[in-house]
């Protein structure tokens, strides 16, 4: 679950099963790694909602937020794309428009897979905060 009130840039967030996200600062760097914090919803009923994060988001900033399918996209020779392999694709675009980030994210899994069949989802969101 993730929210963002643009007038005070303000992210609020609750990762229930999902892969990891990032607020990277303008410099490429993790500023804040929105991890996991709980299994998906459902999975463990016991398991009530945790409280949110909130996030103060800084002008310069970026935050990705991806499915599991392009993490786990793998290669004709098995291996994964891979989380960290997502952030170089997006550090290398930051100065460009988030759109053409998200873009280039999907034009790398589909060339790191050979532009084999997917076996998952592949989506990413993009937010840069604007000076």
């Amino acid at each position: 679950i993730l929210s963002l009130a643009p007038e005070t840039r303000t992210l609020t967030y609750v990762n229930a099963g999902h892969p990891d996200g990032y607020v990277l600062d303008a410099g490429g760097a993790i500023r804040v790694h929105l991890r996991a914090m709980l299994p998906a919803l459902g999975l463990a009923p016991e398991t009530g909602i945790p409280p949110a994060l909130h996030v103060t988001l800084q002008p310069g900033d970026l935050v990705l937020l991806m499915t599991d399918g392009i993490a786990e996209a793998c290669s004709p020779t098995g291996e994964e794309f891979g989380n960290e392999r997502a952030l170089e694709i997006v550090r290398a675009a930051q100065e460009h428009p988030a759109s053409d980030m998200v873009r280039g994210l999907f034009d790398a899994v589909l060339a790191f897979t050979a532009a084999a069949e997917l076996q998952d989802d592949i989506t990413a969101v993009v937010i840069k905060v604007l000076p």
